[in-house]
């Protein structure tokens, strides 16, 4: 059961133990206070009303504001769980001391604060009103009085109708016409048909005319009009078809060749100089039938093979005092190893892909050397 707190006093408040005293077991409290799910009823089993919580938060606030070391332990205290929740004595209301001076107020001791009186009511915004509570009705609005003089203007008349001037009158409810019969008069005999609907007024606005009054009071000659057809020409007898003379030219514009020209047979072509060169019946000069087509530039033949110059250049990058040797063992003397070398930059300069081929060749036979030793 709920302890019945004491009438509120203005001047007094109570001491609650250990609350008001130890900051931990204060935090402990309102921690627990906070996550129960009946606040109220947590207060009330300790015999304690909101009035006491209130001023213990107004008391811990103070303080911390006006010491450093207590608002460091207590945001110490909020960064680690919370104890168990301490017993509490609710002791005797004391009265508040007041400060001797309006103007420098005295600090508030531990067990007096400026809180005047205590809460002992709901204030929280959740808890519900008693169910037997009567509901509070408004005052009634006063009547306004008559106006006392020309300058006080008033309402001559009581709004009952809709403010609005367009304000929609209920529709008349529409006349009831009765259906008309949708089948015609019969036809006056079996090869005359009928409409299946009759129609007693005509479906266009404007009524038919006589056919008298649709005929054109004139013919249309359409020779008349620029955009018309010509008229055809007048029939000729078939005697009169035939062309008077005959033509003694020929039809085409020039005259046909009594015989047809011969043309002159093609220059043989030279015997291929290498092997590689193929042999065509009909020689092809590339420049007169295609003239953007760009001679192929001539590449300088080379005596050793791809692989076997990859090689020996490999072997000289590793060992340069024996170049001399090396050289010569591959058939080359200094000047046919610059001539060698001019020959393979050309065809490296020509193919870019034989460059590549070239380098990949180098360092494999590079690697080999170097496993070898």
């Amino acid at each position: 059961m709920r302890n019945e707190a004491p009438s509120p006093v203005q001047g007094v408040v109570r001491a609650v133990s250990p609350l008001d005293t130890d900051l931990r077991a204060f935090f402990a409290f309102f921690g627990a206070f906070s996550e129960a799910p009946e606040p109220l009823s947590f207060l009330a089993e300790r015999g304690l009303a909101e009035g006491d919580l209130f001023h213990l938060l107004a008391l811990w606030q103070a303080r911390m504001s006006a010491d450093r070391a207590v608002q460091k332990d207590a945001l110490g205290l909020l960064a680690r769980p919370t104890g168990e929740i301490p017993d509490v004595q609710v002791g005797p209301a004391l009265p508040v001391q007041a400060p001797r001076d309006a103007s420098t107020p005295e600090k508030a001791s531990l067990v007096a604060t400026s809180l005047g009186f205590v809460i002992d009511r709901p204030a929280l915004p959740f808890v519900a009103p008693p169910e037997n509570a009567p509901k509070l009705a408004p005052p009634p609005s006063q009547p306004r009085p008559a106006p006392q003089g020309l300058g006080e203007t008033k309402m001559a008349f009581h709004i009952d109708k809709p403010v609005l001037p367009f304000a929609r009158k209920p529709a008349a409810a529409p006349e009831a016409v009765p259906p008309r019969p949708l089948q015609g008069p019969a036809p006056a005999s079996l090869g005359e048909t009928r409409p299946a609907v009759h129609l007693y007024k005509p479906a266009l606005p404007f009524a038919a005319k006589a056919l008298a009054q649709t005929a054109l009071t004139f013919q249309v000659n359409p020779r008349g009009l620029p955009f018309g057809p010509k008229p055809a020409p007048p029939s000729r007898p078939l005697g009169d078809t035939a062309p008077a003379f005959a033509s003694a030219k020929p039809v085409l514009p020039f005259p046909m060749p009594d015989k047809p020209p011969v043309a002159a047979p093609p220059a043989p072509r030279p015997p291929p100089v290498s092997l590689a060169e193929t042999s065509l019946a009909l020689p092809i000069n590339l420049s007169a039938v295609l003239p953007f087509v760009k001679p192929t530039p001539s590449v300088p033949a080379t005596r050793l093979a791809i692989e076997a110059y990859a090689t020996m250049c490999a072997e000289i990058w590793l060992d340069p005092p024996g170049a001399l040797r090396i050289i010569a063992r591959y058939g080359l003397s200094p000047e046919a190893k610059r001539a060698e070398d001019a020959a393979w930059q050309a065809r490296f300069a020509a193919a870019p892909a034989e460059r590549a081929t070239w380098e990949r060749l180098s360092i494999e036979a590079g690697a080999r050397i170097r496993a070898g030793r």
